[in-house]
């Protein structure tokens, strides 16, 4: 899936994707990369990007690249984020960006699905603000629920 079809994708399904103006830079095999335009509207109480604004975009970002890449396997099931976990490092300024990349390949995925079990797997996934500096971190466990 190319950035755009993926944009479009997740605006059509999440609204907190439009509401917030994320977009999709760049789409890979196992990476998903978004960005969150500095906009004062989610600004925080210092003047920065809002920490509620930062988590959507790192979660949208892992939704991202896990639909990107389980296209295939959305007919046997619903991906889920069972758990979330995020370190903010330092105080983001500008633009954000969002890296989110999969712990596990689809194949691998869909072997566990095969086997009878219910996979489970990594997303990682690192916010990056407009100088470039790393500002935070974030861990998403995922899950396909059977349908």
């Amino acid at each position: 899936m190319d950035a755009p079809t993926a944009e479009q994708s997740l605006r059509s399904m999440i609204p907190m994707v439009e509401t917030l103006d994320l977009r999709v830079t760049e789409m890979d095999t196992g990476k998903c990369v978004m960005l969150l335009p500095e906009q004062p509207a989610y600004f925080n109480h210092i003047g920065k990007p809002h920490a509620g604004a930062m988590f959507t975009l790192g979660e949208s970002a892992s939704g991202g690249v896990v639909v990107s890449e389980l296209t295939p396997l959305l007919d046997r099931g619903t991906p889920l984020v069972v758990e979330i976990t995020i370190r903010y490092l330092k105080i983001a300024r500008g633009d954000i960006t969002a890296v989110a990349t999969m712990s596990k390949s689809a194949e691998e995925i869909e072997q566990i699905l095969d086997d009878g079990g219910r996979p489970e797997w990594v997303v990682d996934i690192d916010l990056i603000d407009g100088t470039g500096t790393k500002t935070g971190s974030m861990t998403a466990l995922w899950t396909i629920k059977p349908h």
